[in-house]
C-alpha cells in the first residue's frame, strides 16, 4: 500500500467515504424508491448544512444535476476535491491511490459492487 493510499484510508478522504456511505445506506433504507441522484443531493445538502459550508453545496449539486456525478465514488471524489484546496495539484499517481482507497472503503461499506464493470 502506497503512502498516499494509507493516508487516504485513515485521513479526510476515508472519513468522507465512510460518511457518504453511511448517509447513502440510511437514506436508501428510509426511502427505498428514491433515485441515487436524489440521494446524492440529499447527502450533499445534509453534509454542508451540518458543516456550515454552504458554498460547497451549489457547485456539487449542479454537478449532480448535470450528470457529472453519477455514482457514489464520483460523489466522494468530488467532495474531497471541493473540500481540499490542493487536491487538484496532487500528482496523478496520488489521486489514483486516493481513488483506490475510497473505492475499497465503499466496497467494505457495501455501497458499491467490487465486481461491477
Amino acid at each position: 500500500m502506497g503512502l498516499a493510499k494509507l493516508i487516504a484510508k485513515f485521513g479526510a478522504p476515508g472519513s468522507a467515504a465512510k460518511s457518504v456511505a453511511n448517509g447513502y445506506k440510511k437514506i436508501k433504507a428510509a426511502c427505498p424508491g428514491m433515485s441515487d441522484k436524489d440521494i446524492f443531493k440529499k447527502i450533499v445538502e445534509v453534509r454542508y448544512s451540518f458543516m456550515g459550508e454552504n458554498h460547497y453545496l451549489d457547485p456539487i449539486s449542479k454537478m449532480i444535476d448535470n450528470n457529472e456525478i453519477d455514482n457514489i465514488c464520483e460523489l466522494v471524489m468530488s467532495i474531497i476535491s471541493h473540500e481540499s484546496k490542493d487536491f487538484e495539484d496532487l500528482p496523478f499517481s496520488y489521486k489514483t491511490e486516493i481513488l483506490s482507497a475510497v473505492a475499497e472503503i465503499l466496497c467494505k461499506q457495501k455501497v458499491i459492487n467490487p465486481n461491477a464493470g
